[in-house]
């Protein structure tokens, strides 16, 4: 089994018993807030050609995302100056919290169907209805990803405690921390650590 990058960050390539499939990497909204957990829901493949399999493997990084990047940096320039001096009210940081969170799925939720919408115009996903299953996952694998999992989730709570009760600056560490957490799922799926099975 052969794993690559496509020009869309939702999903992956695979090579599989000769055959080339474009496996969708957030089939499941669980796997937003369950990132490291892969094996416990069936991850959407799509059956494509060797052409089509060419044309969508990623060489190299679009220059979107390093603009994106470099907006990202600027931006967090700015609410840092904005929030440098400031003292916010902890029910006005936890405010900030919630509506930021919300806010923060509610993109990727939109950034995904907008992905997902535009690969579609080409490749016409719809018609098909196969889905991969990992077996054969090893006891230290599961351990690995779990641990990762509670380290993740107990430092995102710990710093959404510091933000709200000490320093409201603290919450651009939060958000920087939930997009962590959020994207893990696109990159989490490795060929060397379990066996797959194509239904």
């Amino acid at each position: 089994m052969n794993l690559s990058e496509t020009k869309m960050r939702r999903y992956k390539l695979m090579e599989y018993d000769s055959q080339y499939y474009l496996v969708d990497m957030e089939t499941s909204t669980k796997s937003y807030l369950l990132p490291y957990l892969v094996w416990m829901y069936p991850l959407k493949v799509y059956k494509i050609s060797e052409k089509e399999y060419h044309h969508l493997v990623n060489i190299r990084q679009t220059k979107s995302t390093y603009l994106l990047g470099f907006l990202g940096m600027i931006l967090g320039k700015v609410i840092y100056e904005v929030f440098k001096n400031s003292v916010l009210d902890n029910q006005l940081t936890f405010l900030f919290l919630i509506i930021g969170t919300i806010g923060f799925i509610f993109f990727r939720l939109l950034q995904s169907s907008q992905q997902f919408n535009k690969l579609n115009q080409h490749l016409k996903l719809t018609n098909q209805n196969q889905y991969l299953s990992l077996t054969e996952l090893s006891s230290n694998y599961r351990k690995q990803a779990i641990g990762r999992l509670v380290a993740s989730y107990l430092m995102f709570i710990a710093i959404a405690y510091f933000a709200i009760s000490f320093d409201s600056i603290i919450l651009i560490i939060y958000f920087l921390l939930l997009a962590v957490i959020s994207y893990q799922n696109r990159y989490y799926l490795s060929p060397y650590t379990y066996q797959i099975t194509i239904r």
